[in-house]
């Protein structure tokens, strides 16, 4: 018996040696924490379990940084998922309704925040990729304002009236650098 229980306790510090650390144990995200943490500051503990998933996976989908996301979320609607501005625009990206109409978007799901995070990202990207096509000589911080003021204003703001910063874009990078 004493054997056998010393070949379990052998086989059981093998096995541990031997397999990899599980992902439970491995270091947290620091983006989640980073997110998380700054909405919580803001809106509470249940807003940040919330919403900080949904940050995550729509800003890495289209390759923009969370916290800038998390930044215009906070100028658009501060976190209020039903927020409706005196232009029209909806949720917490404050999104116009003929982009949820032009992708056949449904009514019903326009304050969604899954929906209204994915498609403030995906408008986003968009127009951070033409501002970079457009200008291909701007650095970052540059490329940033017109993302921006073309978000807030509309693309033409930058590209027809010239418009390179704003108000608006100046508070978000403002938010930005303090990360």
């Amino acid at each position: 018996m004493v054997f056998y229980l010393r070949f379990l306790l052998l086989l059981a510090i093998a096995f541990t040696l031997v397999l990899p650390t599980p992902p439970a144990l491995a270091e947290p995200d620091s983006d989640y924490n980073q997110v998380f943490n700054y909405i919580r500051s803001l809106k509470g503990t249940t807003s940040a379990k919330r919403l900080t998933p949904l940050i995550l996976k729509s800003s890495q989908r289209h390759g923009l940084s969370p916290m800038l996301v998390t930044d215009i979320m906070r100028v658009e609607s501060y976190f209020n998922t039903r927020e409706v501005s005196d232009a029209g625009a909806i949720g917490l990206m404050q999104v116009m309704p003929t982009h949820f109409q032009r992708r056949r978007i449904p009514k019903a799901k326009w304050f969604d925040p899954a929906i209204n995070i994915d498609l403030g990202c995906r408008i986003y990207a968009y127009y951070k990729r033409e501002m970079k096509r457009r200008y291909p000589k701007l650095d970052q911080a540059g490329l940033r304002h017109r993302t921006l003021v073309a978000y807030n204003m509309g693309p033409r703001a930058v590209t027809s009236r010239g418009i390179t910063r704003s108000r608006y874009s100046r508070v978000i990078t403002d938010y930005f650098r303090r990360h």
